[in-house]
C-alpha cells in the first residue's frame, strides 16, 4: 500500500477529533516505518512508550521482541527469522532520546518500590524481633516463673542478643624452620611415645 494512498484512506475514516489524533500519530509512525534512519520526534508515541516499558520490566524481552510487542512492523524470513533489519531499528530506538529518559525514569521507580518494600519487610521483622525481646524478658525476670522455665527463657534471650556464639581466636606467631620441626617431633612424642623418631 503506497503512503499517498493510505493517508487518502486514513482521513476517510477518521471523523472525529479523538480519531482525527490517532490518526496523526498513526501517520507519523507510518512515515517514521518507512525512513530507514532514526528520524527523532518531539514526544513519545504510544508504541515508543510500551517499548520503554518493556525494556524496563523485570524480565526483559529481547530487542526485536520487545520492538515486535511494541506494535510495529516486523518482517519474517521464510525460516521464521527476523529480517536483519528489525535488529537494526530496534537498536535505533533503544537509542532514541525519549526512550532512554523514559526506561531511565521507569527503572528509577522499580528501584524505589523494591527498597520500600524491602525497608517495610524489615522494619516488620525488627518489630518482631523487640516484642519478642519483651516478652523473654517479662518471663525470664518474673519471680512467679517455674526455674527450669526461667533458664530456657534466659537461653533464649542470651541468644537474641549473640551471646552465646562460638568465637574462634586465631594467633599467629613466626617460627623457625627448626622449633617447628622441634615442636612436631614433642608433639608426635607424646601421642606416639612407642616409636622413634
Amino acid at each position: 500500500m503506497s503512503l499517498p494512498y493510505a493517508v487518502n484512506e486514513m482521513l476517510s475514516r477518521a471523523k472525529t477529533i479523538k480519531s482525527l489524533t490517532h490518526f496523526a500519530s498513526k501517520l507519523i509512525v507510518m512515515v517514521l516505518e518507512r525512513c530507514w534512519r532514526v528520524c527523532y520526534v518531539k514526544y513519545m508515541t504510544p508504541k515508543m512508550e510500551k517499548f520503554a516499558s518493556l525494556l524496563a520490566s523485570d524480565d526483559p524481552p529481547t530487542l526485536v521482541e520487545a520492538y515486535e510487542k511494541s506494535g510495529y512492523a516486523v518482517k519474517k524470513t521464510s525460516t521464521g527469522a527476523y529480517k536483519s533489519d528489525i535488529h537494526v531499528r530496534a537498536s535505533e530506538l533503544t537509542q532514541h532520546p525519549k526512550v532512554i529518559e523514559k526506561v531511565t525514569e521507569l527503572k528509577e521507580l522499580r528501584e524505589k518500590r523494591l527498597s520500600a518494600q524491602k525497608i517495610q519487610t524489615l522494619s516488620k521483622e525488627e518489630q518482631l524481633r523487640d516484642q519478642i525481646e519483651k516478652q523473654l524478658k517479662v518471663h525470664a525476670f518474673n519471680d512467679e516463673e517455674n526455674p527450669a522455665v526461667k533458664v530456657k527463657y534466659l537461653q533464649l534471650l542470651g541468644q537474641s542478643v549473640a551471646m552465646f556464639t562460638d568465637r574462634v581466636v586465631t594467633k599467629e606467631e613466626s617460627i623457625s624452620e627448626e622449633e617447628l620441626e622441634a615442636e612436631i617431633k614433642r608433639d608426635l612424642a607424646k601421642w606416639y611415645p612407642d616409636t622413634k623418631q
